[in-house]
C-alpha cells in the first residue's frame, strides 16, 4: 500500500488537516531525532 492511497483527493475539514499535520510532524521529528542519533553517536 502506498502512502498516497492514506489521503483521499477531498476538501480536508477540520479534523483531517489536524491529523494530517500531526502524522507529518510526527514523522519528520521521528526523522530528525533518528538524525540527530546516528550524528551523535559517530565519533567527529
Amino acid at each position: 500500500m502506498s502512502w498516497y492511497e492514506f489521503f483521499p483527493l477531498v476538501p480536508l475539514d477540520n479534523h483531517r488537516a489536524v491529523l494530517l499535520l500531526a502524522v507529518i510532524a510526527a514523522v519528520v521529528s521521528y526523522s530528525h531525532m533518528y538524525e540527530l542519533a546516528l550524528r551523535h553517536g559517530e565519533p567527529e
